[in-house]
C-alpha cells in the first residue's frame, strides 16, 4: 500500500488555493506619509516676540558681539576745535579776493569780511606765487568795499592790507593807488585811505615800519 498520488489538476488547484490564501492574509503596508516642508513664516518690523523683544536670541547675541570696544572709534581728546569756526582762514589769495567780493546777501558775509581783512596782512607778506598777479585786484577790492556791517576796526585793517601790499609790490599797487587818489568818483575817507596805504608801504620798504608806529618820536624822526 503506497503512497497515493494526487492526479495533476488538484496539485494545481490546491497550490493556487494556497497561494491566494497567503496573499490575503498579508496585504500590502500603505506607503509612509509625506512630511509637509515646514515654511518659516515672514515677520513684519511691527510684529512682537511673546516675550515682549522685537529680535531673537540670536540677533540679539549678533548685535551684542558686533558693539564689542575694537569696532568703536577712537574720540580725538586733542581736537581744537577748528572745525567749528564759521568761517575758514583762507589760504591762498584767490580765496581772500573772493571772500571780499562776495555779497552781503551771502551767508556768514560778515564774518567772512572780518576773516578777510584779518588774514589779508599776514597772507600777503607771505608773498606767494600768485601775488603778482593778485595784488593790484586785491587793492582794488579792498579799496573799493564799504563798511556795510559796521565793523569797528574795519579803516584800520583796510589800511594795513592795503600797506602790505604796496609794501610787498609797489609796482603794481602804487599806481593803481595814485589813480584812486585822484579819482572823483571816489569818496573822500577812500581817496584818504590810498594815500595813508602809500605812505605806510613807503616806511615799511624803508624799513621804518608803520607811519603809525613812528608819530610819538620827536622833530619827526623815525626809528631807524
Amino acid at each position: 500500500e503506497g503512497l497515493s498520488v494526487l492526479p495533476v489538476d488538484e496539485v494545481h488547484a490546491a497550490f493556487r488555493n494556497s497561494h491566494y490564501s497567503s496573499s490575503e492574509e498579508a496585504p500590502t503596508p500603505p506607503p509612509p506619509p509625506v512630511e509637509k516642508k515646514k515654511t518659516k513664516k515672514k515677520r513684519s518690523p511691527d510684529d512682537v516676540l511673546e516675550s515682549g523683544s522685537e529680535s531673537s536670541d540670536d540677533e540679539s547675541v549678533e548685535s551684542a558681539s558686533t558693539l564689542s570696544d575694537d569696532n568703536l572709534e577712537a574720540y580725538d581728546l586733542e581736537d581744537d576745535g577748528a572745525d567749528l569756526v564759521p568761517v575758514q582762514p583762507p589760504k591762498y589769495l584767490r580765496d581772500l579776493l573772493k571772500l571780499i567780493n562776495e555779497g552781503a546777501d551771502q551767508e556768514l558775509a560778515r564774518e567772512r569780511l572780518q576773516m578777510a581783512l584779518a588774514t589779508c596782512p599776514a597772507l600777503v607778506r607771505s608773498r606767494p606765487a600768485d601775488l603778482k598777479d593778485v595784488a593790484r585786484d586785491l587793492a582794488h577790492a579792498i579799496l573799493a568795499t564799504e563798511n556795510r556791517f559796521d565793523l569797528e576796526d574795519f579803516s584800520e585793517k583796510s589800511r594795513t592790507s592795503l600797506a602790505a601790499l604796496t609794501a610787498c609790490r609797489p609796482v603794481e599797487v602804487v599806481r593803481y593807488l595814485q589813480l584812486s587818489f585822484f579819482d572823483k568818483e571816489l569818496g573822500l575817507n577812500k581817496r584818504l585811505d590810498a594815500l595813508q596805504a602809500m605812505v605806510d608801504g613807503a616806511y615799511e620798504l624803508a624799513g621804518r615800519g608803520r607811519l603809525a608806529e613812528n608819530e610819538d618820536m620827536p622833530d619827526g624822526t623815525a626809528k631807524a
